[in-house]
């Protein structure tokens, strides 16, 4: 079983970007508003992020990855899911997670840009997918591939929900739902919780963190595991 987690860094500016012009080449949106024009052609893209993939089992014939894409000049295009083999799959993220380097400079340091993928369009299942050295035909026999995502996300989860000690169980606490009417998620049991991880932070001689820093990681992306010994169970910390 194979997982990835993403520095999703990049996602976060994807709401605030600019449209691309209508019709840019470069934009995933104008490839699907003609897929008959573009289907089986070469495309590309810049990413100006990935979504986190979840998890893939190691004999998975392809993986799917929703790519924010539009152009370098950071303006947006338009998703679209990007179909991967499991063995380019490592690569692709470290490449496209990341933005480049360019060559000029403001007032802030280098300029950086987001990098450009290459792929085919194809339509599998009757879905728009960007193909990264991956065969058409082999994408048009496999489920749909916003099931793929589905299902990677849905394996994400079960596996995060794997207690890692016999006798013990994994539940969640979603941080996104603090203190919501009718949720077990209140600012006092994340206070033990961050006590609980402290007491243990102690012991290691780890950085301590408080609630707000918990919170704040959470937001970021970070899942965090806290042991309640008494209780026997390992609370995973998350936003969603």
């Amino acid at each position: 079983m194979h997982s990835f987690i993403l520095a999703l860094t990049l996602v976060a500016t994807v709401a605030a970007a600019k449209p691309a012009k209508k019709g840019d080449p470069l934009a995933p949106d104008t490839w699907k508003a003609s897929p008959a024009t573009f289907e089986g052609k070469s495309v590309k893209t810049a990413v100006l992020g990935l979504d986190d993939p979840g998890f893939f089992a190691s004999d998975a014939p392809l993986v799917a990855v929703l790519i924010h894409g539009g152009t370098e000049q950071d303006e947006s295009g338009g998703d679209i899911i990007a179909l991967v083999s499991p063995g380019g799959f490592q690569k692709f993220v470290e490449t496209y997670s990341t933005r480049q380097m360019g060559g000029g400079r403001s007032g802030f340091g280098a300029v950086s840009k987001p990098r450009v993928v290459n792929g085919t369009f194809a339509r599998a299942q009757g879905e728009p997918v960007l193909l990264i050295d991956v065969n058409a035909q082999a994408a048009a026999i496999l489920p749909k591939p916003s099931e793929r995502l589905k299902a990677q996300a849905e394996l994400a989860r079960t596996q995060q929900l794997k207690p890692s000690r016999d006798g013990w169980q994994r539940k969640p606490f979603l941080l996104s739902r603090l203190d919501q009417r009718g949720a077990t998620e209140t600012t006092r049991e994340l206070q033990r919780l961050a006590d609980l991880a402290n007491a243990q932070a102690a012991k290691d001689k780890s950085p301590r963190m408080s609630a707000r820093d918990l919170v704040a990681a959470a937001k970021s992306g970070e899942t965090r595991v806290i042991e309640d010994p008494k209780a026997k169970v390992e609370w995973l910390l998350t936003w969603q």
